[in-house]
């Protein structure tokens, strides 16, 4: 794999990319590209936006096979994996508060692709830090197939100054949902990762 790149920041906020691929595997060659446009804006000292688009291009080489039919491209799939994706965002800072939520749109030949994301995060006092997180992404491939997998995730940081205890718990809620199919299915899960150290 050969990668040439440029990011730059031409204005106050922006930042505009571009990267060409070039993959050899055997007698085999393609040749990839991206580009992409980030906008962040400071609207008061508590409010940010940012907006963000981005495009990827299999130039040549569309019809490669990979090494592995159950591995796909580390980057680009030919021309099935060309895509458009746009965002958005907002984050909301005050103190110790934080807050932020991003919609995600991306669009191929394979799948079109909703994801939203959203946080809460705080400190109370010094020793203890709370989380909130929810993520759903909604997929819909050509073939039918509907995907819905939402998390729910509440964590907590105890590093209490004066003591010898760190204390991490992770609170995962997880459902995954699959339609448009013979074998539709669905699964919930519950899961908590607590990391106790002295």
């Amino acid at each position: 794999n050969t990668r040439i790149g440029l990011k730059t920041t031409p204005w106050t906020g922006g930042d505009v990319f571009t990267v060409v691929t070039q993959s050899q595997v055997d007698d085999t060659a393609r040749t990839l590209a991206n580009m992409g446009l980030r906008q962040r804006w400071k609207i008061n000292p508590e409010w940010s936006a940012d907006a963000g688009l981005e495009r990827g291009k299999t130039l040549s080489g569309q019809d490669a096979a990979p090494l592995n039919a159950n591995i796909p491209f580390a980057s680009g799939t030919g021309a099935s994996g060309d895509f458009t994706a746009a965002s958005v965002g907002t984050t909301w800072q005050p103190a110790k508060w934080l807050w932020n939520m991003r919609l995600e749109y991306r669009d191929s030949a394979t799948d079109n692709r909703w994801n939203m994301l959203s946080s809460f995060q705080t400190e109370l006092g010094s020793d203890l830090g709370l989380l909130a997180g929810l993520q759903v992404l909604d997929t819909r491939s050509v073939t039918g197939l509907h995907t819905l997998s939402s998390n729910l995730r509440l964590g907590a940081a105890w590093r209490p100054t004066h003591s010898q205890w760190i204390i991490l718990d992770r609170l995962d809620f997880i459902r995954d949902i699959k339609t448009g199919s013979p074998q539709g299915t669905g699964s919930i899960r519950i899961i908590n990762n607590m990391n106790a150290n002295y």
